[in-house]
């Protein structure tokens, strides 16, 4: 132990240091998600005006990571290049200060690996244990992939981080310079579900059976479809993130993990996106495993789990069945992220299911309409899309003739908008 204390204190810099380190034309990955190095991006930005002409690579979650380093005042001292969009990300990203990378998840950290290849590391770790190892704690995701290419890792070493299982692990001796900083982690608050995303919810449930394993995203209408799993008997999830009211499901029994192939008994995502209640839960908790998003979102493998349920949601879809999740008016505000992974993994998988759950309508306009908008992306391909959820009731799309498609999304599209579509139905 002694010898690592020593390591320990040789590696550790002061923060106002950082800006030396980032040397025109370099690389720079910085972590996001729940392990977002607040101090270090506070360091960036305070010192903006000593870095100049380096590239920042992040891949935010939306509603999530604020990226306030992406503000138009900061770009003439890097560029910033981002394999998500995000709302925050809607402005730069338009006015070309950002630069959006469409990727699937799956191939994120390939891609900082052998493409990207980053210089520099900005991550945030747990002090290091008796044996010396330091842990990622809330994501290991694409981040493992910068540890394991750059060669140049500064880390800021927070104590609030949970020490968590899996692939999550950093000695000491793969950290360049350490940086201490205990910060709060950033909380996203489950919201009590509206009635819409109840009832959406509930005909959600009646798709999943017992011993499935689910994987699901973020948002009011993720926890509402979570709490109508409450009925359920031996869940498993293996999904790319988990939440507070996975929680709820373990403690009621609700997730034994029994019934799984792969990692049997194990809650598997690639990070944790909550409250203080889930980092605290995980912490130590050796049911809830952390991977890569390159295993995490693996077809080849994670389809050799039977019943496998993926639940996604949708900015809008078409008659025939293409999906847009990313962009609203034009304008970048999402990214496919692991959708299409999932959705093939739950194709694949015995006796598995691909459910994109939405409410009808945003805003007073239908979400099922009869053509994406020109320069809308085609996120999803219709011929990858299986069933729809709204709260009108299920449409199930797979195998079924472009017609076929198009009256069944009328049917549960809103009374208001019905009649026009199963008119434009009518012409397909």
């Amino acid at each position: 132990m002694n010898h690592f204390i020593e390591e320990y204190k040789s590696k550790l810099i002061d923060i106002d240091q950082l800006p030396s380190l980032l040397k025109p034309g370099m690389k720079v990955f910085l972590e996001q998600a729940a392990g977002e190095p607040s101090a270090l991006i506070n360091a960036l930005m305070k010192h903006a005006g000593k870095i100049e002409g380096i590239q920042l690579i992040i891949v935010p979650i939306a509603n999530f990571n604020k990226t306030p380093f992406a503000a138009s005042e900061y770009a003439g001292h890097w560029q910033v290049y981002t394999f998500a969009g995000t709302p925050s990300l809607r402005r730069p990203i338009t006015e070309r200060t950002t630069h959006y990378i469409p990727a699937h998840l799956s191939e994120v950290p390939p891609a900082i690996s052998e493409i990207i290849r980053p210089d520099i590391a900005l991550i945030q770790v747990s002090p290091p244990d008796t044996s010396g190892f330091c842990n990622l704690g809330v994501a290991v995701d694409y981040t493992r992939a910068a540890i394991e290419t750059a060669s140049t890792i500064i880390a800021q070493v927070n104590n609030r981080i949970p020490v968590t299982s899996g692939d999550t692990g950093v000695h000491l001796s793969e950290i360049t310079h350490l940086v201490e900083a205990d910060a709060e982690l950033i909380q996203f608050p489950s919201t009590t579900p509206g009635a819409v995303d109840r009832q959406i919810g509930e005909l959600v449930a009646t798709l999943v059976p017992d011993g499935a394993t689910v994987q699901f995203g973020i948002g009011s209408l993720p926890d509402a479809i979570l709490g109508a799993l409450m009925k359920k008997h031996d869940l498993g999830i293996h999904s790319g993130l988990i939440t507070d009211p996975v929680v709820d499901l373990i403690e009621a029994g609700v997730v034994t993990g029994k019934r799984k192939k792969i990692n049997p008994r194990k809650v598997v995502a690639t990070m944790l996106i909550g409250t203080e209640r889930l980092y605290r839960f995980c912490d130590r908790n050796p049911t809830v495993e952390l991977y890569q998003a390159i295993y995490t979102h693996n077809r080849g493998i994670i389809s050799q789990l039977d019943n496998f349920i993926s639940i996604n949601s949708a900015i809008e879809i078409d008659l025939t069945g293409q999906i847009n999740c990313e962009s609203i008016n034009g304008e970048q505000v999402a990214a496919v992220g692991g959708q299409v992974d999932f959705i093939r993994i739950a194709r694949l998988s015995r006796g598995g299911k691909a459910i994109i759950a939405m409410p009808s309508t945003i805003k007073g306009k239908s979400k099922i309409i009869p053509q994406l908008n020109s320069g809308a992306p085609v996120s999803t391909a219709r011929t990858d899309v299986d069933c729809i959820v709204t709260e009108f009731g299920v449409a199930c799309l797979r195998y079924r003739s472009l017609r076929e498609r198009a009256r069944s999304l009328a049917e549960i599209a809103h009374p208001d908008f019905r009649k026009e579509l199963t008119a434009w139905a009518q012409k397909i």
